[in-house]
């Protein structure tokens, strides 16, 4: 009898240590901010967002790579070169 009782208390015991770090867990993922244009996510430190919700990737991406990316006849003559 002593024995089922020393295993009930140890699985109490671990289920209270687990259900703190959901607790824990769950707490973070509602401060979670997720870009609305991708799946990148704050979980990035360095990530900033814009006023739309978009992450700092998206937005140079946009700006900088579509831009200047030649899709026709002269971007595959450059993509042949390298």
């Amino acid at each position: 009898m002593n024995s089922i009782s020393a295993n009930l208390n140890i699985m109490i015991k671990a289920s209270e240590k687990a259900s703190k770090i959901l607790i824990r867990d769950f707490g973070e993922i509602e401060k979670l901010q997720v870009s609305k244009n991708c799946i990148v996510d704050t979980t990035d430190s360095t990530i900033t967002f814009d006023d739309k919700g978009w992450c700092d990737y998206c937005i140079n991406y946009h700006n900088h790579i579509v831009s200047n990316w030649d899709t026709g006849e002269q971007g595959e003559c450059e993509l042949l070169i390298i």
